[in-house]
């Protein structure tokens, strides 16, 4: 490529260890960009052909995760049975930056949230206190923290938007009947 370009891409020197010209930085930056959109294509073929199937990156904050995610997994796995759930427990804002940059398809965030520019869908609080009332009722640990409301939220120029807007209320029923 840098023969292509003819230009150095990363720095030649002593260093074990490559690092790259800034040119190289923007060249790496663009080929991430044009992999993600070349899955984006597939991603797109693959709901087309078979909607609510496939891979779904779903992220989730760890605070809430351990509350929800067995039974709300247990329920996915029933009402969509082609869809392969991937889970990432993260910060907030760390969900929502994987979010705008494809790497996350939808993610279940507490209330309050700036979710910015990614469409949402409010779910009641109620779901997380039902949740936490049982697991510290199994486990006996302690009090019950208060209900937060929560929210579905993924990016509307997804390839999977509108495969997207038609799960989160499944995936809001599902949660309620936990």
């Amino acid at each position: 490529m840098e023969r292509q370009l003819d230009a150095a891409l990363p720095e030649r020197g002593a260093s074990k260890r490559p690092v790259f010209t800034p040119l190289g930085l923007q060249v790496v930056e663009r080929a991430r960009a044009a992999l993600a959109s070349l899955e984006a294509v597939a991603e797109t073929a693959q709901s087309a052909r078979a909607p609510l199937s496939g891979p779904l990156r779903l992220g989730i904050l760890p605070t809430i995760g351990p509350f929800l995610l067995p039974r709300l997994m247990q329920a996915i796995a029933r009402l969509f049975p082609r869809l392969n759930l991937w889970l990432r427990e993260d910060q907030t804002e760390r969900l929502l930056d994987g979010l705008e940059a494809g790497r996350l398809d939808v993610l279940l965030l507490a209330l309050p949230c700036d979710c910015g520019p990614a469409e949402t869908l409010a779910i009641d609080g109620g779901v997380l206190a039902g949740a936490a009332v049982e697991v510290r009722r199994l486990s006996g640990d302690g009090p019950v923290p208060p209900a937060r409301s929560l929210a579905l939220a993924w990016r509307p120029k997804s390839p999977r938007a509108a495969e997207l807007r038609g799960l989160a209320p499944a995936i809001a029923e599902a949660l309620r009947l936990i």
